[in-house]
């Protein structure tokens, strides 16, 4: 008999094409939003929109979200009959968290600056309503998300990145700190009436509060509370040291810098979660299979974080109007500096879900304590003297060292042999990437640099070594295992 795919597999893989998709989407829309914004505010205004976002962000993640979320998706996996009762708990425990949160924002702006109060209670109503940092809108979708039913929930949350772009467009020429999150707040409000009323989540919430069940949510949430805290604290460090020794202007600047980056990072999680259920698949049942595609994964990786690196690099001028206009325009050097920092961390960000998916996840402890450590350290040492490149060399140094324990644990699951061999070669390819865009802007216009990039980097792909026969022959078997499950 032919082979028919059971239910559940497809249900996974139906469920991870929508996630991806849609966050891709996402992305490409909260580029054109940052666009617009950016070219409207000036520098210093940037900053300190991106200081508000970056604080409020946070503090609702390590001390609101904290986990929670995956850990009730989880019971209500299992235990479908006290779904109602962990939805209505949860709900009611993040409500008060949230209250709390934003309290403790409130008084961090009264210190800091009393005119960042409004804004910052905006960004906070903002993130309790949109499905960003996974507030109170994630709690109604734990019983879809449950099912692997992806779609409504990734429609709401795509619904926000629309509505938030019409809403800045319309606006775009009197944009201000406090319009901008007024804007954010009204676009996330359709999306959470909606997931409110879907599957009578309404009727749910009237349920008693549990107090074992949000004991029990707290406890086992720990393990990720420290992850979170940790991703959270290395993520934040760079805004707050550059804005205590530099200014809101410095600030500005490497949030724009991130902002031209940060949407490719989009790229790795799609991979990461397509790839997911067929590594944990193989993972315990044919391991050298899996080997086989993570190593193959991680090559696939280095690849699109150069390539991405080289043709930024050479097109630099183009991509810094395209995403903030001219104002930042002689802000060159520290744009090419962040476009090849963030090339280490598309490593760490897919081997980081691997590890969840071959289930070493507690081996990302060392992984995150390394993020965070180095960036507290490199921060304070960097940042005083050379301002937005220290902090962007911090982030560098910090993904780095964090890319070799992620090596480290890696070869503990693939062999030394091949890790080793993987490593040197991806210095290789990045010694000649970055000996690249150094040289040719000298001699050549950003036109010319452009159009000679991919076929350099096909070269340097060629000479090194770095993509043969093989790993197209394994890219292929990975491609039938994804046809075979769907």
């Amino acid at each position: 008999m032919p082979h028919r795919p059971s239910n559940a597999a497809h249900t996974i893989i139906s469920g991870t094409s929508i996630i991806v998709f849609t966050q891709v989407l996402s992305a490409l829309l909260s580029f054109v939003t940052y666009r617009i914004i950016q070219s409207t505010f000036t520098k210093e205004e940037n900053g300190e929109f991106f200081w508000i976002q970056q604080v409020g962000a946070f503090v609702m993640t390590c001390f609101v979200e904290a986990g929670m979320t995956t850990i009730a998706t989880g019971i209500a996996v299992r235990e479908p009959e006290n779904e109602a009762a962990i939805i209505s708990t949860l709900f009611k425990l993040r409500f008060v968290l949230w209250c709390a949160g934003t309290f403790i924002l409130m008084a961090l702006c009264f210190w800091y600056g009393w005119d960042l109060t409004i804004p910052m209670m905006l960004w906070a109503v903002h993130l309790f309503l949109s499905g960003k940092i996974a507030l109170l809108r994630s709690v109604l979708e734990i019983r879809r998300r449950a099912r692997s039913n992806q779609l409504l929930p990734s429609l709401a949350m795509l619904l926000d990145s629309v509505l938030l772009v019409v809403l800045v467009w319309m606006d775009a020429r009197h944009l201000t700190t406090l319009t901008v999150m007024g804007w954010l707040v009204l676009s996330a409000l359709p999306g959470f009436v909606w997931m409110l009323l879907l599957d009578k989540n309404w009727h749910i919430l009237r349920a008693p509060f549990e107090v074992p069940w949000a004991k029990a949510l707290w406890q086992a949430s720990m393990p990720v509370f420290v992850v979170v805290l940790l991703q959270q604290g290395h993520t934040i460090a760079d805004t707050m040291v550059l804005d205590y020794f530099g200014t809101k202007i410095d600030v500005g600047i490497y949030a724009a810098a991130y902002r031209l980056v940060a949407p490719t990072l989009v790229f790795v999680v799609a991979l990461a979660t397509a790839m997911f259920p067929t590594i944990a698949a193989f993972s315990v049942g044919d391991v050298e299979r899996s080997r086989s595609y993570i190593l193959q994964g991680v090559k696939l990786v280095v690849l699109f974080a150069i390539g991405f690196a080289m043709t930024a690099s050479a097109a630099l001028p183009w991509l810094i109007h395209l995403s903030s206009g001219a104002l930042y325009m002689d802000n060159q050097k520290e744009f090419f500096f962040f476009v090849w920092a963030i090339v280490p961390s598309f490593v760490v960000t897919f081997l980081l879900t691997i590890n969840t998916a071959i289930s070493w996840q507690r081996r990302n402890y060392s992984i995150f304590g390394t993020l965070f450590l180095t960036t507290i350290v490199a921060d304070f040492i960097l940042i005083p003297p050379y301002h937005v490149i220290g902090a962007i060399a911090s982030k560098a140094l910090a993904c780095t060292l964090a890319a070799a324990i992620a090596f480290k644990v890696l070869a503990e699951y693939c062999g030394t042999k091949a890790v080793v061999n993987l490593i040197m070669r991806s210095l290789l390819l990045i010694g000649g990437a970055i000996g690249e865009a150094l040289f040719l802007p000298t001699i050549a216009s950003t036109l010319a640099c452009f159009l000679l990039t991919i076929p350099i980097f096909v070269l340097l792909v060629i000479v090194t070594g770095f993509v043969g026969k093989r790993e197209i022959d394994i890219a292929r078997s990975f491609v039938r295992s994804i046809r075979t499950q769907s």
